[in-house]
């Protein structure tokens, strides 16, 4: 789920490229792709100059330009678009429209003479066609890449000037996040949209990368908020020879003397290892893709994905002046809440997960604490057999292995389809907490957990954190209820099957035959322990011998810290935590 989420997530940041519908309701994707779109009171300008408006480090060239009297929109044939900081590389784009710009608000922005809190109104509409790069190679043709978008519009683009505040305690190397950061702050659009995007990268050890998304869209972004996101038939693939040594750059990116504050909060995520692993991942990916998947081809895909109220506007100007966020700020980032539709992965041609329907919430933090989570799949298939076989296939053939992967075949559970869901809650200002996880299991089980608990609040973990609570995080946190219950479906067959299997005993048969007596038996001693214990035991008896449901409870009169858990024995713990174990048919 975590994999897909994060696949899911990559293929929305494509969609942030840099959009008012004339109606009032909502911009979809169609709207802007194949819509029909006219301003009748537009007029020719001067493309010189709307080309000249961009920054210094852009250039440009064109083969012709007209005004379409009918549209309302100036139209540019064969756009080259270069840039600085990539000698040799082009972007070639086929077709522009553009309706309606403001060359002098353009100029204003680019060259940061305009205002750094307002925005200022850019263009109605621009339109590309046709968008291909040339030269992407690095490295002296060791690696290379190939780009198309058949179709990319955006409308309603707005911006304002950014500025990069000195911080001499921010590491040099930094500078780059800052930038993007700065940048992704300082513009808005109405909506976003393309279609028919592949790209592919390779280089000359035989690895491979490719992404293609039928179609991809977003509308309502400001200043890094974006209130929806979709994509459709996204795919991504790998096709990798094996690990390979990875050859980046020798120089380290982030060096200690840069950062003689040692950045304090940021200073985890500033140390040599991680400069030498950012810097291995720009100079050669494909090769660290290689290291990721080696020796196999893989290949991911989502049917289609939306994301809403995906929010990090409050953070980016923290992330620009390289602070971090004062505890004060609570209802700062939002990770939105979206959904995939029939998602899946292969290795080696073998499909191993799928999900018809995934939805998840990533919304609601404290700070940078998420006070809820929550995500759920629907129709989802593990294969577990076909990771053991490929797992065969590289190298793992061992007797051990092989019997394992033999007693999965016997059981049924090669394949394992099922419904699951998970949940977080946390009130920062109660610090009262629950978590809740079910999964549906096809043929084996229907299974359920719960957990309320109580602890600190967010002002009470800052007073734990800084010294001015003088207490112990576990005389804080409680216990206040929980369950754990299980329906069979097929899970007691498979298990003694299983379990007859690794033995040598009999069959699986006999041995559930045989449980429910032994346990009784043993329910006769423990009950001496506490009388509890001999109706646990019996629970599980019945369970075993008769198939059904079991479910644990526990519901103390009062809230259990974990320093009493800590202290308490076998005899007693029943009793505190009034723990109760029943079985229903």
């Amino acid at each position: 789920m975590f994999r897909k989420i994060l696949f899911a997530g990559a293929a929305a940041v494509l969609l942030h490229s840099c959009a008012t519908a004339p109606s009032s309701a909502p911009l979809t994707a169609q709207d802007l792709l194949s819509g029909d779109y006219a301003v009748s009171t537009a007029t020719p300008f001067d493309v010189d100059a709307f080309l000249g408006a961009f920054p210094d480090w852009m250039t440009s060239s064109y083969a012709n330009a007209s005004f379409d009297a009918g549209a309302g929109a100036m139209v540019i044939d064969g756009l080259k678009i270069g840039l600085s900081a990539m000698p040799g590389m082009t972007l070639d784009i086929v077709e522009v429209r553009i309706w309606s710009p403001d060359i002098a608000a353009m100029e204003a922005v680019y060259a940061g003479t305009a205002d750094y809190v307002e925005m200022s109104k850019l263009v109605d509409r621009v339109a590309l066609y046709g968008i291909q790069p040339s030269g992407l190679q690095r490295a002296s043709g060791s690696q290379s890449g190939a780009m198309t978008i058949d179709q990319l519009v955006f409308d309603g683009v707005s911006a304002r000037s950014f500025a990069i505040p000195e911080n001499p305690n921010a590491p040099a190397d930094m500078r780059p996040l800052r930038w993007l950061a700065a940048v992704n702050n300082s513009y808005a659009f109405d909506g976003v949209a393309y279609s028919g995007l592949s790209f592919k990268m390779n280089d000359n050890q035989g690895n491979e990368v490719s992404i293609s998304v039928n179609e991809g869209f977003a509308r309502g972004y400001d200043r890094g908020y974006t209130a929806y996101q979709s994509a459709r038939n996204i795919r991504y693939e790998t096709s990798t020879i094996g690990t390979l040594p990875v050859q980046g750059p020798k120089e380290v990116a982030f060096k200690k003397e840069e950062n003689p504050k040692d950045q304090k909060k940021f200073a985890k995520i500033l140390q040599p290892e991680f400069g030498r692993a950012l810097e291995d991942a720009v100079s050669n990916p494909v090769a660290i893709l290689a290291q990721a998947y080696g020796g196999t081809s893989s290949a991911q895909s989502i049917e289609f994905v939306e994301w809403s109220d995906y929010d990090l506007s409050k953070i980016l100007p923290y992330l620009v002046r390289w602070q971090m966020p004062p505890t004060s700020e609570r209802n700062i980032l939002s990770l939105g809440r979206g959904a995939t539709v029939n998602a899946s992965q292969s290795l080696n041609g073998r499909m191993i997960y799928s999900a018809a329907r995934s939805e998840f919430d990533l919304s609601n933090f404290a700070w940078l604490i998420p006070t809820r989570l929550g995500m759920a799949e629907t129709g989802s298939m593990f294969d577990a057999g076909a990771m053991m076989d490929i797992a065969n296939a590289q190298g793992v053939n061992t007797p051990e292995f092989n019997q394992a992967r033999q007693m999965l075949a016997d059981i049924g559970l090669e394949q394992i389809r099922f419904d699951s869901s998970f949940d977080w809650l946390w009130n920062p200002d109660t610090g009262a907490a629950s978590l809740g996880q079910t999964a549906a299991i096809q043929g084996f089980a229907d299974i359920g957990f719960g957990v309320d608990a109580g602890g600190p609040s967010f002002d009470g973990w800052l007073a734990l954190s800084d010294g001015t609570l003088d207490a112990e995080p576990e005389d804080l946190i409680s216990l206040a209820n929980a369950h754990f219950a299980v329906r069979d479906s097929g899970a007691l067959d498979k298990l003694f099957a299983l379990a007859a299997a690794q033995s040598g005993a009999g069959t699986g048969e006999d041995l559930r035959a045989a449980a429910p007596a032994m346990l009784r038996m043993s329910g006769a001693q423990a009950a001496e322990i506490n009388p509890r214990i001999a109706g646990y035991i019996e629970a599980v008896a019945t369970f075993i011998e008769a198939g059904g449901e079991i479910e644990a409870t526990i519901a103390p009169a009062t809230p259990v810290n974990l320093n009493a858990l800590n202290n308490v024995g076998p005899d007693t713990l029943p009793d505190l935590l009034n723990l109760n174990i029943i079985h229903r048919p």
